[in-house]
């Protein structure tokens, strides 16, 4: 999460919004001391931490005054796509209409959104879509939950 906090930041400033912590936006296995989510999970950053990297982050309320738990899971699609259906679903709730989100996250996990949002089934082994740093995705996302449609993939 760290890292999207810090992406988040200058987007936020120059912007002149908020950028709300997303609990559950953060890539597969979450923090971990090794690869895979095989390791022992370890504890994110609070509110505080995260703040001294973007002034603007607003963090979940039901977290306030805690760290993030650092989201450790096991390393399996069916729950990554789970969580993202869950994170999009939120998206689409809170921002209806016209309204324009931009969501910083992380490589496979922004995979997974793209899948969710194209109403694509979920396998053990999805396609990937080759998201390089700083990678951008345009979603079309209908608030009545109907499959969006991708409009933009810039690796």
């Amino acid at each position: 999460m760290l890292r999207a906090v810090q992406t988040a930041a200058p987007i936020a400033a120059r912007l002149s919004l908020p950028a709300h912590g997303i609990e559950r936006a953060y890539e597969y296995g979450g923090l971990t001391t090794g690869p895979g989510g095989g390791f022992t999970p370890v504890t994110g950053g609070d509110h505080a931490a995260l703040r001294e990297h973007c002034p603007a982050l607003v963090w979940p309320a039901h977290l306030t005054g805690q760290a993030w738990d650092g989201g450790a899971e096991a390393w399996e699609e069916p729950l990554f796509q789970a969580r993202a259906t869950h994170v999009l679903t939120d998206l689409r709730t809170r921002h209806h209409g016209q309204d324009r989100v931009a969501l910083v996250t992380h490589h496979d996990f922004a995979g997974a959104l793209i899948r969710a949002a194209l109403g694509w089934a979920v396998t053990a082994t999805p396609p990937t879509f080759h998201l390089a740093h700083l990678g951008t995705a345009q979603l079309d996302l209908p608030a009545d939950s109907r499959v969006g449609g991708l409009e933009w993939l810039n690796r």
